[in-house]
């Protein structure tokens, strides 16, 4: 009872943008930590919300966190490659780095597990340029994992993958971060195991 009360009180712009940034802000949090169902569900009830309001910057992340979970839940990669590449377009017009940079991050999985790794490169390189003109020790760590990782070492390509992923986990010792330094020691440690260095 006490929602369908709130939802009949007249809402001025504001309070609506700030419901969105919440919900978007805590989706993020998810998706960054691959929750990607509890992502979606974060930014669901805002979306159309977004759309109303034409609130450019967040209606480029709900798409990355709805564009993830779609090809990470869902399998459907042709539906994540839509969101996720509307999300770039966005962002791009928006010059928002920070939602660039979601963006890129994303695609780069969804081209990676699509096995299109030249792609999936590009995106994750552009990336990592966002995050060293930002000087972001910590984003510069993860990418460097990332591209190791997911594009390197699929590749067979295991001693450049072993190498850059050594690059990320000094980058994540060095900030002291916990998200990058999870990220280049799992990165690290399977390049170490794909050169047999058991």
């Amino acid at each position: 009872k006490r929602a369908a009360c709130l939802e009949k009180l007249p809402r001025s712009e504001q309070v609506d943008k700030q419901l969105i940034d919440g919900r978007v802000t805590l989706g993020l949090y998810y998706n960054q930590m691959s929750l990607h169902v509890k992502a979606k569900e974060a930014v669901e009830p805002v979306h159309q919300l977004a759309l109303n309001h034409g609130y450019e910057r967040r209606i480029s992340q709900i798409n990355t966190i709805l564009g993830t979970y779609s090809f990470t839940v869902e399998g459907d990669y042709a539906k994540g490659f839509t969101y996720l590449k509307d999300s770039l377009r966005i962002a791009s017009e928006q010059n928002d780095f920070a939602s660039l940079w979601v963006a890129n991050h994303w695609i780069g999985h969804a081209f990676m597990e699509s096995c299109e790794f030249e792609k999936a490169l590009y995106h994750l390189k552009n990336a990592l340029a966002i995050s060293e003109a930002a000087n972001l020790i910590w984003s510069i760590s993860i990418m460097k994992s990332c591209m190791a990782l997911n594009v390197y070492v699929f590749q067979g390509k295991i001693d450049l993958g072993h190498q850059i992923s050594l690059e990320g986990l000094k980058l994540a010792e060095e900030s002291g971060d916990p998200l990058s330094l999870a990220e280049a020691y799992t990165s690290h440690g399977f390049a170490l195991y794909c050169k047999g260095f058991l």
